[in-house]
């Protein structure tokens, strides 16, 4: 801990522990960029329509999944905690329109993403309430965004059944083969139990 207080200032300036609203002590806490636990350890496993599963087969959602991937770089143990994911997706790629059960606050950092008829470039972003409905599309380069939410656990619900939407993934999936390589050239890291300390 001395580092720690050496490296902001000595004891005096040491940030000091806070009480949340359930009581409990938060911790200052230093994190490196690492993935720290995996995504489905914070968010519940995706819902599909099921007329969108049923007309979609398995190996076209795998090829379709290629093109996203999401690390976990901080997660407050406290369930009233915070938590921050980086989400990159590869060239063209949709996210169909969903809902969470948790406010969230986007920031891109790389590429650029189309919502709605708007494009954000990096520094811009975007807040989305609780249960509110939204879907974007990376751009030409692809797109990495920062989600910060003040929650640890959180659901997500796909909830676009446009065919248009899913044709328009798949043709991409296929125009870019599934994006091979793609977790590599994002910098894609696994998570390490090792760092969530």
């Amino acid at each position: 801990m001395s580092e720690l207080r050496e490296s902001v200032g000595g004891d005096d300036a040491a940030p000091r522990p806070a009480t949340t609203r359930q009581g409990t002590r938060a911790e200052f806490r230093i994190f490196t960029g690492e993935p720290v636990v995996d995504l489905l350890e914070i968010m519940d496993f995706p819902g599909y329509p099921e007329e969108v599963v049923n007309s979609i087969p398995p190996d076209e959602f795998a090829l379709m999944a290629g093109g996203a991937l999401t690390e976990v770089m901080f997660c407050h143990d406290d369930p009233d905690g915070y938590s921050l994911a980086k989400v990159s997706l590869a060239p063209e790629v949709i996210l169909p329109a969903h809902t969470h059960n948790v406010d969230c606050l986007y920031y891109v950092v790389a590429g650029w993403l189309q919502l709605g008829r708007r494009r954000l470039d990096p520094g811009a972003g975007f807040y989305v309430p609780r249960g509110a409905r939204y879907g974007y599309r990376a751009g030409p380069e692809g797109v990495a965004v920062l989600e910060f939410r003040h929650a640890t656990k959180f659901d997500i619900d796909v909830s676009d059944t446009r065919s248009s939407t899913w044709s328009e993934l798949r043709q991409a999936a296929h125009k870019y083969n599934g994006w091979p390589g793609f977790a590599e050239e994002a910098g894609y890291r696994s998570p390490s139990i090792e760092t969530n300390q």
